[in-house]
């Protein structure tokens, strides 16, 4: 999932990622920190 997120983040240009808590293989959280640590221009909201 990480990989597919990245692919789609360096085509794709987004000013803010949204994304459910809950999902397969990683959680939002763990996304989220890993899309800011290789692109951190990229804003999020963490709210649980």
């Amino acid at each position: 999932m990480l990989l597919k997120c990245f692919s789609l983040l360096e085509t794709k240009k987004v000013d803010i990622l949204l994304t459910d808590i809950m999902m397969p293989g990683m959680n939002g959280a763990e996304l989220s920190k890993a899309v800011h640590q290789k692109f951190p221009e990229i804003k999020y909201w963490l709210y649980l």
